[in-house]
């Protein structure tokens, strides 16, 4: 992406739980790769976990999808974004699927840290 903002980003930390929400705005064009969120305040527990959290989207191409969820892997720095339907498997957000320009992604995710 040419360009990218995140904009509204807050987090709270709970004992071994954090709470991420923030505004993603993209002002140019992503044409390969997964759009990911990296630079997380806590990378998360490195046992066998997975979390998702909610999405809403504004321009977002999902390519022949119809949800959009944010999740994260256990151990990982990064909040990836999977586009789901009945009777097919997830498919990772990636450029070519339809990250262009003036696209809006607010997101949320509660992961564990420990």
């Amino acid at each position: 992406i040419s360009a990218l903002s995140v904009s509204r980003a807050r987090y709270v930390r709970i004992g071994g739980v954090v709470h991420l929400s923030c505004t993603i705005t993209t002002s140019g064009t992503m044409s390969t790769g997964t759009f990911q969120l990296t630079g997380l305040p806590y990378t998360g527990i490195n046992t066998a976990h997975e979390d998702i959290g909610s999405v809403m989207s504004h321009n977002v191409g999902f390519g022949g999808y119809n949800q959009m969820v944010s999740y994260k892997y256990s151990g990982s720095g990064a909040i990836q974004f999977y586009l789901i339907k009945d009777n097919a498997a997830w498919a990772l957000l990636q450029g070519q699927t339809g990250i262009n320009t003036s696209e809006h992604i607010i997101m949320s995710i509660t992961y564990k840290v420990f």
